[in-house]
């Protein structure tokens, strides 16, 4: 819904680069109600964006236990469909809004009994277990 109604997916909200087309505002400076993605949810609010088993969220700087995987490409996700690409990621620790998968800074969570919570393009929910979600059976945008 979001890539129809903004013709592109927004962007993963890394911790070095703001845009007006982040998925998330989560930092301090930028009100969490104007983010891209509030459009759609009424209640994008923080309880929203927190495992409820995340008890250091609140501690960290990025806030929130849910990250968007930044090598995301419109192109990719619709040419390839995206039943099997992860959009959103459970992560441990996560610094910012940003998923890089492969990335020993990015490793999911595993509080669901060893596995971590992902969304998938087509907005299906699963639980993985964290290595599955970052070998090579990723199906990751080229």
């Amino acid at each position: 819904m979001c890539a129809q109604t903004e013709e592109r997916l927004p962007r993963s909200a890394g911790k070095s680069r703001m845009a007006t087309n982040d998925w998330i505002f989560w930092q301090t400076n930028r009100p969490l109600q104007e983010s891209v993605m509030s459009r759609y949810h009424p209640d994008f609010s923080p309880p929203l964006l927190r495992c409820p088993m995340d008890f250091e969220a609140e501690r960290r700087v990025y806030a929130y236990s849910y990250t968007m995987n930044e090598h995301l490409s419109q192109r990719r996700l619709f040419r390839e469909g995206p039943r099997g690409i992860i959009m959103l990621a459970e992560e441990v620790a996560p610094n910012d809004g940003s998923w890089a998968p492969g990335n020993p800074a990015d490793q999911l969570a595993g509080r669901h009994d060893g596995m971590a919570n992902v969304v998938f393009g087509d907005g299906h929910v699963e639980q993985t277990p964290p290595r599955d979600a970052t070998g090579p059976s990723l199906p990751l945008p080229k």
